[in-house]
């Protein structure tokens, strides 16, 4: 598959959407109900402890250069919705497409491109299908809707994107919200394996969210020597529950995951928690504190230079500041610990491994898909 598919794909989708709504006006539907985004984030970030590392640790995927001016990612494209039916179709580059989108060439710069349609005229349930973000976790690749400028040691340990059906349901006063997700695998345009997934989420009120999502399906791995594959049926479950004011907003997580290895010969299990608080002074003014952690012995998400598994614990304080309605200027300052017991039976053989990180970054970014 290569980047004239992806344009025929998207070319398609408008095709089809207008022409099955028996209009003859095409230009003028198009030219009402397309939507373009835009949006790109430039940031700088160094390691004060570690000044002669020059990437963030393997298990961090964006934001992920040090002492040199980044693209952290810059997306463009556009959502078409009219009537019953609704289609997102865009396209990424920058460093979170090289770490973290590995597909295969022509698929590595797609951010999404999904089709969906309301199956029931008077109620809000849609099928949507193709390339979307995950249900699972509650921070989105466009930085500037997040309440930090770095992303959170969970949501980088599970999928940003699945190629997916899904059948979504919300209920007429918006207080339930409904899906039913069949996936072709953990963060897989291709070569995955089927999965599913499910999400609910509660809104007793305007201010509060209650969130229940999961994934269950098999991965496959090479072993350590690259010879044998191990094959993982994997059951992930993400939760969290939020509160947002004008003023405050604050979240707290938990992600759980365990691999059954070999048809369940043995297991391996992971674990993360975080707890987030962030306040607006302003329209033009906020900040943001978070604590994070990650317990991962089996490296089943993560990995760090063969360290062999991870324990890490993060502290960070933000602060934004509005520069322009489109424009955003972030500051931050990240202490991330590894600690693992590896480093304390084995010191000879991870003396080189940094176990402390000390991260202060800066990111300016504009936003045109949220407005």
């Amino acid at each position: 598959m290569n980047r004239k598919y992806i344009l025929f794909f998207s070319y398609l989708i408008l095709f089809t959407s207008t022409n099955a709504l028996n209009q003859s006006d095409w230009g003028k539907i198009l030219k009402n109900n397309i939507k373009p985004k835009l949006y790109a984030e430039t940031y700088f970030g160094i390691d004060v402890l570690n000044e002669q590392s020059t990437t963030m640790p393997d298990f961090i995927f964006n934001h992920k250069r040090m002492k040199q001016v980044g693209l952290n990612s810059a997306i463009i494209g556009f959502d078409f919705d009219y009537r019953r039916v609704r289609s997102s179709v865009s396209f990424i580059a920058g460093n979170y497409a090289t770490y973290n989108i590995i597909e295969p060439t022509g698929l590595n710069n797609i951010f999404e491109a999904n089709f969906g349609y309301q199956l029931l005229k008077h109620h809000d349930l849609w099928l949507d299908a193709g390339v979307m973000e995950s249900n699972l976790g509650f921070e989105s690749v466009i930085a500037s809707a997040n309440n930090t400028m770095t992303r959170s040691l969970l949501a980088e340990g599970s999928p940003y994107y699945l190629n997916a059906a899904k059948l979504g349901y919300t209920t007429h006063n918006e207080k339930w919200k409904f899906e039913l997700l069949v996936s072709n695998g953990w963060q897989k345009m291709v070569n995955g394996n089927v999965a599913f997934g499910h999400t609910v989420q509660y809104h007793p009120n305007e201010k509060w969210t209650i969130n229940s999502s999961s994934f269950v399906g098999d991965r496959t791995y090479l072993t350590v020597d690259n010879s044998i594959y191990q094959i993982r049926d994997r059951f992930f479950h993400n939760f969290y529950v939020q509160r947002k004011t004008e003023r405050t907003s604050f979240t707290i997580g938990v992600d759980f995951g365990t691999d059954f290895i070999n048809e369940g010969d043995y297991f391996e299990q992971w674990e993360a928690y975080i707890a987030q608080f962030s306040y607006n002074f302003n329209d033009k003014l906020s900040a943001a504190l978070r604590g994070e952690y990650f317990f991962d012995p089996g490296e089943s998400v993560t990995n760090y230079s063969g360290v062999g598994g991870q324990e890490l614990l993060a502290f960070s304080a933000n602060l934004d500041i509005q520069l322009h309605e489109l424009i955003l200027l972030r500051f931050e300052g990240k202490y991330m610990e590894n600690r693992p017991q590896y480093y304390t039976i084995y010191p000879t053989l991870y003396s080189g491994i940094p176990q402390e990180f000390v991260y202060l970054g800066t990111s300016l970014s504009i936003d045109l898909w949220n407005h």
